[in-house]
């Protein structure tokens, strides 16, 4: 990302889900940084911002990487 090493991914499964999202098959990372207790198989990236959010999965609404919380 810009140059930076994504540490603790697995490159097997790693792939990118945009606006700066990615996931592996353990995590899900926010540029090079892990989003702490974000599920990687239900995790999902708006195209644009829902209120506060751009993004969530089946327990949380995330912005910029950062749990907020759901409206």
């Amino acid at each position: 990302m810009n140059d930076k090493k994504v540490n603790r991914a697995d490159l097997a499964t790693f792939k990118v889900l945009g606006e700066n999202y990615a996931s592996d098959n353990k995590h899900v990372f926010y540029k090079t940084n892990i989003v702490v207790n974000a599920d990687p198989f239900t995790f999902k990236v708006f195209p644009h911002d829902v209120g506060n959010t751009d993004a969530s999965d089946e327990m949380n609404n995330y912005h910029e990487g950062i749990k907020v919380v759901k409206e």
